[in-house]
């Protein structure tokens, strides 16, 4: 059997024929459907053709029929492959900084949310070399490397499900009509809170004692680091702990430094 039979043979009964078979067969009216005979004439022209550019290129390489067909057993082995489940790759856990966030994954993994929400505190200020001063500036978040940025995010994405997450925030504040462009806007920030549970009953709840750390927090809940940033930063002080959003107008530089790094 020569290289064009055996492809010819391969061919076979194709998935095509196959479904319109089925669908003639439903409908009972077998070949004599016009749609149906068009399709299948398309189909063999098609088939024509391949044959007639496969013998082309034949000819142009001069290969043996054997080869062809070698050909076409490594394209079958190929596709095989191609189909099978293919096992999930280790997460990565890339930083820019030389930074170890085994700890923070083994955190998140595990459902400890706020030791996870401490840890991510914890190495972002390792990035920046901010660790003795506890707090990052403007400065840091505008440079903050998206490498880093992006294995913390994804970790807090893939361990909560899709719950949780610095991208998952942002997506929520472009719902709520906030632009990540350094920019405070008041009500957008309000709106945002309602929706991630900052904020209840149009009150900043108190960072310390109201924020839940499972996966029955309103989505985007967490992390809640990203605020204590910039209360440190700007001195600011108040009973109510996140009373602070309404006078903070740096706090969309975060989210601006997110969507930068495309997360």
């Amino acid at each position: 059997m020569n290289g064009l039979m055996l492809m010819h043979s391969q061919a076979g009964t194709t998935k095509t024929k196959v479904m319109i078979d089925a669908l003639a067969h439903y409908l009972g009216c077998a070949d004599d459907v016009p749609l149906i005979r068009r399709v299948i004439q398309m189909e063999e022209r098609a088939k024509n053709k391949a044959k007639a550019d496969l013998k082309k290129l034949q000819e142009h390489y001069q290969l043996k029929d054997e080869d062809i067909a070698l050909l076409f057993k490594e394209a079958e082995q190929l596709e095989d492959v191609k189909l099978r489940p293919q096992p999930a790759p280790p997460h990565d856990l890339s930083s820019d900084r030389n930074i170890d966030y085994t700890k923070l994954q083994d955190f998140l993994k595990a459902g400890q949310w706020k030791e996870a929400d401490d840890e991510t505190l914890a190495v972002m200020l390792k990035v920046t070399d901010r660790e003795k001063e506890g707090w990052l500036d403007v400065e840091d978040i505008e440079n903050f490397p998206c490498t880093d940025l992006r294995t913390i995010d994804q970790l807090w994405v893939k361990y909560s499900n899709g719950h949780f997450g610095f991208s998952v925030q942002k997506q929520i504040y472009l719902e709520v009509r906030g632009l990540p462009d350094g920019k405070y806007y008041e009500e957008a920030w309000k709106k945002f809170g309602d929706r991630v549970g900052w904020r209840v009953k149009e009150s900043w709840i108190n960072i310390d004692e109201q924020v839940t750390f499972n996966t029955t927090a309103p989505h985007g809940h967490l992390p809640v680091l990203t605020g204590y940033y910039y209360m440190f930063q700007l001195g600011v002080e108040s009973d109510d702990c996140l009373d602070f959003f309404d006078d903070i107008i740096y706090f969309s530089f975060f989210f601006s430094r997110v969507e930068n790094c495309k997360l």
